[in-house]
């Protein structure tokens, strides 16, 4: 890698728009109907051999 140093220019701001929504983002959600008759919700998930241990835990950054 060089020592070079890169020129930074800041982003610029070219048009700006503005957007209305026809409804709430939201407004439909409190009219929705929970199925009360699921009992048991089972979901598939990543299996992971062995134990892991908390304290052993390191994540680096590069």
């Amino acid at each position: 890698m060089s020592n070079k140093k890169m020129k930074y220019s800041a982003p610029i701001i070219l048009e700006d728009l503005a957007l209305e929504l026809e409804a709430e983002i939201l407004g439909a959600s409190a009219e929705l109907q929970v199925d009360e008759s699921i009992e048991k919700v089972e979901t598939m998930g990543q299996e992971i051999g062995g134990t892991i241990d908390a304290n052993q835990w390191t994540q680096g950054w590069e």
